[in-house]
């Protein structure tokens, strides 16, 4: 659910178990809340963590009040995402948040392998995944702003770092 501000937009999603609400006396059950965001012109991009499993599936998010073109239907936005193992990258489609938020979301699976046009983008151990979409206008006069956000993958598995006996004091 969402609730937009003059300060930006409040966003929260239900939590896994019992999902209730009540929003005249605001009781709120298992909710997990994102926080103020600040929508403006100044258009953002950003993946919803610092790294990923080879098999993880990549959130996206987009800011930008200038993708809002019609304010009674669902925007859409397009960005880019690639990795060092698949630099063409693949193109994702996100959604606007309801109508009018300039609020957008979209994923994509991340899987290991060699690089395919598949909708999926194959990633390797240590490569770093960067999303970007061209802001066309930043609101301050500047105009095709590259914006990005990056991650790396982690497909190591957990290395065992042995077992050592200490003796306690008498």
């Amino acid at each position: 659910a969402e609730c937009r501000t003059a300060n930006g937009l409040r966003r929260w999603r239900m939590g896994p178990t019992d999902e209730i609400v009540t929003c005249p006396g605001w009781n709120l059950d298992d909710i997990e809340l994102w926080g103020l965001v600040s929508i403006s012109s100044v258009g953002a991009v950003q993946l919803d963590r610092s790294a990923y499993a080879t098999t993880d599936a990549a959130a996206i998010a987009v800011r930008d009040s200038d993708l809002d073109l019609d304010p009674g239907v669902a925007d859409q936005a397009l960005v880019v995402i690639s990795s060092d193992t698949e630099n063409g990258g693949e193109t994702v489609l996100c959604t606007e948040l309801g109508t009018h938020s300039g609020a957008f979301s979209g994923g994509i699976a991340l899987v290991a392998g060699a690089a395919a046009p598949d909708g999926k983008l194959q990633v390797a151990h240590g490569d770093t995944v960067t999303v970007s979409y061209v802001d066309a206008d930043d609101g301050q006069g500047g105009h095709g702003i590259p914006r990005t956000d990056y991650a790396l993958v982690d497909g190591a598995a957990p290395q065992f770092g042995g077992i050592e006996t200490v003796q306690l004091g008498d």
